[in-house]
């Protein structure tokens, strides 16, 4: 374990909390103190390195990224991604057809378990208020 933080992992950092800001800081937290390299690695090498290679904007980047999350239904990175997304000018609009696209490659359950992630990051922002029961 190394605590020297190098400019990889700087250059990543910034880029991260750029990305999925406060919420993207407690899961560090939490990661950080069971072990550290636990998000230094991806710090370093997804943020340090991939997201900042030339050809895709972040917000394509995110977009990408997302779909894969919820195409595998990984629920924790619907949520980040969505955020991240956000965070770089992605739009409601853009991520319905996100959804719709994955219920033609990845099937309505994919679909519908991430709009509800999605669902959740925009209620959280006060983008969206669910229906009451029963409305």
């Amino acid at each position: 374990m190394t605590t020297e933080r190098s400019e990889r992992y700087e250059r990543g950092y910034k880029l991260r909390y750029e990305t999925l800001g406060e919420a993207g800081e407690e899961r560090k937290r939490l990661l950080d103190a069971f072990h550290p390299d636990l998000m230094r690695y991806p710090i370093e090498f997804v943020f340090g390195d991939i997201l900042l290679r030339p050809g895709l904007d972040h917000k394509t980047r995110e977009l990408i990224t997302l779909t894969l999350a919820i195409g595998n239904g990984i629920e924790r990175e619907v949520h980040s991604h969505t955020r991240g997304f956000l965070n770089h000018g992605g739009t409601k609009e853009e991520l319905v057809e996100l959804l719709l696209q994955i219920a033609a490659y990845a099937g309505f359950p994919r679909m519908i378990a991430g709009a509800y992630g999605v669902m959740e990051v925009f209620e959280e922002r006060g983008l969206f208020q669910p229906p009451k029961p029963g409305a």
